[in-house]
């Protein structure tokens, strides 16, 4: 999807547009962009016949990315955001990954870049890992141990979309929906090389004030544990730990954000008394555990010495490195 990214598309498309794997189609979804993003799209088409470019009214991620999923041809898909970058290697280490392991979905990871693409985060240290059996796939995607919910840096089976679309008008749409996909998977391969380069803008979408959106981490999160929860009995308490991890998100954006909305308040402290036991009994840090247990407690009383305690410049970095 693209949306007023003139800044960074050309940088964007050519880390695609120059993959040591050539045989691709790239579809630019133009979702009604005011800047110059749609004459740039226009212009790389002119350029490159590999290149399908649909401009449509504006109508958010989900919406941008169902489009292309609707229009792609290839057996493989994988997606970009417009602002970020990805490895001239990208495509033939994922497509190396498949089928040198016969998987069904292969994943790369990724690093932070700036808004002038200088490396600022190793967000991982994982090692290449072979996943088998569609529980233990599920479980992988949880506990985020190298397979995240996110979209990028995958690729798919086309055909597994067939019954799958992103949810229109949802942020964390990626909740809702990465599930449906690796549960269709019996294999899953986890590279370790950082193929994928992730933009950090201060305008980006998930640095909005707080909103009732950031709230549908919590109702995806929700959605996915009463599936996987049902069909799934040994993933249960691990799912339902996801509402409370998606819920500590949303504590520390509000901290950060200095949100002190009564009603999102006592939404947050509905969901940490109703799965608390799911979640400090799992793995997860001590540091976790005491964020949750006190927002079980009084979550108001948390985000107000959130608030004060931010102001000390070492309090406020592991706040904004614990949100990141």
């Amino acid at each position: 999807m693209i949306y007023n990214v003139e800044n960074y598309l050309e940088e964007c498309i050519e880390s695609i547009l120059n993959q040591t794997y050539s045989n691709i189609e790239v579809i630019l979804i133009d979702d009604g962009s005011t800047d110059g993003s749609g004459a740039l799209c226009d212009e790389y088409k002119k350029k490159d016949k590999r290149i399908y470019v649909l401009h449509k009214k504006n109508g958010g991620l989900s919406d941008a990315r169902n489009i292309g999923i609707d229009n792609a041809k290839g057996e493989y898909i994988t997606f970009v955001d417009s602002d970020d970058i990805i490895a001239r290697d990208m495509i033939e280490y994922l497509l190396c990954l498949l089928n040198t392991y016969k998987a069904d979905m292969a994943v790369c990871q990724c690093d932070y870049v700036d808004e002038n693409s200088k490396l600022i985060k190793n967000i991982s240290n994982v090692k290449k890992t072979c996943v088998s059996g569609i529980e233990e796939c599920l479980k992988t995607l949880l506990v985020d141990s190298g397979l995240n919910t996110v979209a990028w840096g995958k690729i798919y089976k086309t055909d597994y979309f067939k019954n799958v679309r992103y949810p229109i008008g949802k942020y964390h749409e990626d909740i809702y929906t990465t599930y449906k996909l690796v549960e269709k998977c019996d294999k899953i391969v986890i590279g370790s090389e950082h193929k994928y380069l992730y933009r950090k803008r201060m305008s980006s979408i998930s640095r909005h004030q707080f909103s009732s959106k950031h709230l549908d981490a919590i109702e995806g999160a929700e959605e996915r544990a009463e599936y996987i929860g049902r069909k799934y009995k040994g993933l249960k308490k691990i799912v339902q730990a996801t509402i409370i991890s998606a819920a500590n998100h949303c504590t520390l954006k509000m901290i950060q954000e200095r949100c002190m909305n009564i009603t999102y308040i006592r939404l947050l402290q509905k969901k940490y008394r109703k799965y608390v036991k799911s979640y400090i009994f799992g793995s997860t840090s001590l540091k976790n555990k005491l964020l949750t247990i006190s927002a079980v407690i009084n979550l108001k009383v948390v985000i107000r010495v959130g608030i004060i305690l931010s102001e000390n410049k070492r309090i406020s970095s592991w706040i904004q490195g614990k949100f990141e």
